[in-house]
C-alpha cells in the first residue's frame, strides 16, 4: 500500500465514472444507544446499533453530463444508484444508495458546481482491489 493523491481516486455512479468530481468524502458510521443504569457506577454505557454510510462531494458543472443526469434522476425518481468509491489500487467501498441532496452553486468567480449527498441503502461492501 502506498501514499496516494486524492486525484487518483475514482467515484462511479450508475456504472459510470464521475470524472468531474472535485472533492468527495466517504463516511462510515455506527450509531449507539444509551445503556446506562444505576449499576453503571456513574459512567455512561453504550451498545452499538445501526451502521450507516454516506458519500458527499462536489461535481464541476458541464452541460449534457451523464454523471449529473444519473444523480439528478436518481433523486427525482427516488431510486437507488450503484456507487463505487475507490483508490487507484481499487480499494474502497461499493454499495447502493439514495441521492438525498443535489444542489447547484453558481459563484461569481468560480466554476458552477453541484454538491451532492448519497446515503447508503444497505451495506457498504469493502473492495480489496484483488477481485474483479
Amino acid at each position: 500500500m502506498s501514499k496516494q493523491a486524492g486525484f487518483d481516486g475514482t467515484l462511479k455512479a450508475g456504472g459510470n465514472e464521475v470524472c468531474e468530481v472535485r472533492d468527495a468524502t466517504f463516511n462510515l458510521g455506527l450509531g449507539t444507544a444509551d445503556a446506562s443504569s444505576r449499576c453503571s457506577g456513574g459512567w455512561r454505557e453504550r451498545v452499538a446499533t445501526l451502521k450507516e454510510w454516506t458519500i458527499s462531494g462536489t461535481i464541476i458543472h458541464k452541460s449534457n453530463n451523464q454523471s449529473i443526469s444519473t444523480l439528478r434522476n436518481a433523486l427525482l425518481t427516488r431510486s437507488t444508484v450503484a456507487v463505487e468509491f475507490l483508490d487507484k489500487d481499487l480499494e474502497g467501498f461499493t454499495g447502493n444508495g439514495f441521492v438525498t441532496t443535489f444542489n447547484q452553486g453558481q459563484p461569481l468567480e468560480d466554476a458552477m458546481t453541484w454538491d451532492f449527498t448519497i446515503e447508503g441503502d444497505g451495506p457498504a461492501v469493502f473492495a480489496d482491489g484483488l477481485t474483479s
